[in-house]
């Protein structure tokens, strides 16, 4: 990172952080002290302060199993369970950890998604960027930040990673298209991502025309949601399930719909630009222009 950038970014990750210790203060954590015996430490916040009702008591909630490794090893592998009370369950499900903090790692990362600002930028173009992303893309960004979040409480985030300013989640092993809102870029992701995720970006063409859609949301502002992500999602609705004949039957007529066209000459112009991508190579799955 530049070093001019540094300053703003600071700020603003401070910022972030600040709200995201707010988050996890609903928390219980469970744990064991060096003599085996379990402990609680409760969140600084009260049940009563998050409206959730207090648990008289929280010892049935944790349960190990101990199961035995291949003979000849003696070792156990231990394995946890919930077992939440249902009166408590809406409350407490996703503040209970038992040792797996994907779920809650990808949550702070998705909210300080809100405060990354593409290092690529200049000073005064990344102090631009903040104000835009929490002013003239303020609607598409909240409500692509709320859908990140929900898709990852419903266990449908598998990574989170930051590219060129726009924050991506990935459900990997899935079949699947892409959701652009604003900043925000949900993908499913038939594999799973190795090595650098730049990389993977700029040779997955999915990828890169999900962000033209994020370039469109720089340009249109608070339209962008009316004029570009509802018609595209009443297209892919609509044609997703219907495709051209001849030599492009593969494509849906979805893939051919003004907007995913026009996402398509935004991240062409952007990556051979910056990146040097040759899009030629992509033009018969993700065309520039499209003629009936």
């Amino acid at each position: 990172m530049k070093n001019k950038h540094k300053k703003i970014v600071i700020m603003l990750l401070l910022a972030a952080l600040q709200t995201a210790s707010m988050f996890a203060g609903n928390t219980i954590t469970f744990g064991y002290d060096a003599a085996g015996n379990r402990n609680v430490v409760n969140s600084p916040i009260s049940c009563l302060e998050l409206g959730c009702p207090c648990p008289d008591n929280t010892d049935g909630w944790l349960v190990f199993e101990a199961i035995p490794q291949e003979p000849p090893s003696t070792d156990c592998d231990i394995t946890a369970h919930l077992n939440i009370p249902e009166e408590y369950s809406d409350c407490y499900s996703l503040g209970i950890y038992t040792g797996d903090f994907t779920s809650f790692r990808n949550a702070q990362k998705i909210m300080l998604g809100n405060f990354y600002i593409d290092e690529n930028q200049t000073f005064f173009g990344g102090v631009y960027e903040g104000v835009s992303a929490h002013t003239f893309q303020m609607l598409q960004n909240s409500v692509g930040s709320a859908f990140q979040q929900w898709i990852n409480g419903n266990g449908g985030v598998d990574r989170v990673d930051y590219f060129d300013g726009a924050t991506f989640t990935t459900n990997e092993n899935k079949k699947g298209g892409g959701i652009s809102l604003g900043k925000f870029i949900h993908c499913w992701y038939d594999g799973e991502i190795e090595g650098s995720f730049k990389a993977f970006v700029l040779s997955n063409p999915k990828y890169m025309h999900e962000y033209g859609h994020y370039l469109d949301s720089k340009k249109l502002g608070h339209s962008y949601l009316f004029n570009i992500a509802i018609p595209s999602l009443w297209s892919a609705i609509v044609n997703g399930g219907q495709y051209h004949d001849g030599d492009y039957w593969y494509l849906s007529k979805h893939d051919t719909f003004w907007t995913e066209l026009r996402a398509n000459r935004r991240a062409y112009i952007y990556f051979t630009k910056e990146h040097h991508v040759n899009w030629n190579k992509y033009t018969d799955e993700y065309p520039l222009y499209w003629e009936d």
